[in-house]
């Protein structure tokens, strides 16, 4: 989360198990937490773009993916600009 100047590493492939633990070790989770009490929105949403993210770089074609930022909505996390460099 940006605003707590948060970001997390991790190896391809992660499942969708691993991406909820990642999720929930951010600086920003109470955040997301009463985001998601007081709003209607879809935080797992989260936890499926990194399991997507983490299949694209398991294909060896990509080195790193930065994500920045990534909205999230009723339905969907929305990422809004993106970072790839190739291997």
């Amino acid at each position: 989360m940006e605003l707590f100047r948060d970001s997390f590493f991790a190896p391809a492939l992660v499942n969708c198990e691993l991406a909820l633990w990642l999720r929930s070790e951010t600086k920003g989770k109470k955040v997301l937490k009463a985001s998601e009490e007081s709003l209607p929105l879809d935080i797992d949403a989260i936890a499926d773009n990194i399991v997507t993210v983490s299949e694209v770089m398991a294909t060896g074609f990509i080195r790193a993916i930065g994500l920045n930022p990534v909205t999230l909505y009723p339905s969907v996390a929305l990422v809004l600009a993106a970072k790839m460099s190739r291997c």
